[in-house]
């Protein structure tokens, strides 16, 4: 959501509209998707299989709420029924497509590949910003999928040089586009959280792989140190309570940036 945002106020900045754009996931390539990811994480991840496919994600009731409430607020965006929809009113209403950011082009992810590469549009109208390949090496069988993607796009910014092997185009390697963003923007979306009283000394603990959690209280709690620890997996985080969280906090223990 902070990434969607700040691509959105820079290309404000810069004099242009946007609209951030949303799919229904009743839509067919999202159901295939889905059982994409089935596959892929059955043949690729086989020892960890039921971990990493029943894995519980921590999205409660309040923290899909914030969610909604950062974007309504902060994002302007249209949804569509399916993609053929979106490509009838595209020609009409826009003039570009940006695809990005982050992992948007790792294999296990939660939008298709007719999404991610833009299938169903022409060359022409086909941007990324900062878009990532993730952690996963791409396995062969996808190899040509992957290559045909890539350059079917008029414009190319990646957040990580690309492997010689996919990518045979100039291209751009940017900043993500939360570092596009000055403090002051980001101070203004400040919102504290209701677990943090006011001038509470706490430290933050953003920890996205699992498996170092308890290792990492361990750690912690051996310590001399008095300060409120704050988990990010403990709480409901919104978009804006997570900025006041890097903001106050005495210092941040985290594992991604």
């Amino acid at each position: 959501r902070l990434q969607a945002y700040a691509l959105q106020k820079n290309i404000s900045i810069m004099g242009e509209s946007s609209e951030h754009i949303e799919f229904s996931r009743n839509d067919k390539y999202f159901i295939f998707n889905k059982i994409f990811n089935i596959f892929f994480k059955f043949i690729f991840f086989l020892k960890n299989f039921k971990i990493h496919l029943f894995a519980k994600k921590h999205k409660s009731i309040k923290f899909r709420k914030d969610l909604l409430i950062f974007s309504k607020k902060y994002i302007s965006s249209k949804k569509f029924d399916n993609f053929n929809s979106f490509k009838s009113d595209f020609f009409i209403n826009y003039k570009k497509v940006i695809v990005g950011s982050d992992v948007i082009w790792q294999i296990i992810n939660n939008y298709p590949f007719e999404l991610r590469f833009l299938y169903f549009l022409p060359k022409a109208y086909k941007f990324s910003y900062a878009a990532s390949m993730g952690e996963y090496k791409i396995p062969t069988f996808i190899l040509n999928k992957y290559i045909a993607g890539l350059n079917s796009f008029k414009n190319l910014s990646v957040r990580e040089p690309i492997d010689n092997n996919l990518n045979q185009k100039n291209y751009f390697v940017d900043l993500d586009p939360t570092f596009l963003l000055n403090k002051a923007e980001w101070v203004k979306l400040i919102k504290k959280p209701n677990f943090i009283q006011y001038g509470e000394n706490f430290n933050f603990y953003f920890i996205l792989d699992t498996s170092n959690i308890n290792k990492n209280k361990e750690y912690i709690s051996n310590s001399d140190d008095l300060c409120k620890n704050i988990y990010a997996v403990d709480h409901d985080i919104g978009p804006s309570e997570f900025l006041y969280l890097i903001k106050n906090s005495r210092f941040i223990l985290t594992d991604s940036y």
